[in-house]
């Protein structure tokens, strides 16, 4: 486990983990300088915080694709720790 995590962690992909609640529990580097935080101040954060309006919509649909495939794979916009949209 400790090498999938260090993978993670050296992604120049955005990866965060959360449990089935929606709370975020593993946040790598990338993910949280995209979302202008640090890794430890988006742990304990609910998903939702960082939808913009649009995943909003979507939200339920994920959340169900999850649920079912137990996974997902798309690309989606979100808003940063203070509020704006991430490009």
């Amino acid at each position: 486990m400790k090498i999938v995590v260090r993978a993670m962690d050296q992604s120049s992909e955005g990866i965060a983990v959360a449990d089935r609640n929606g709370t975020i529990i593993y946040a790598n580097r990338t993910f949280a300088e995209m979302h202008g935080a640090a890794c430890e101040d988006l742990i304990g954060k609910h998903a939702s915080h960082f939808n913009s309006m649009e995943e909003s919509k979507e939200s339920e649909f994920l959340k169900k694709q999850i649920e079912e495939t137990g996974r997902f794979r798309e690309e989606i916009r979100h808003k940063k720790i203070d509020g704006t949209l991430d490009r």
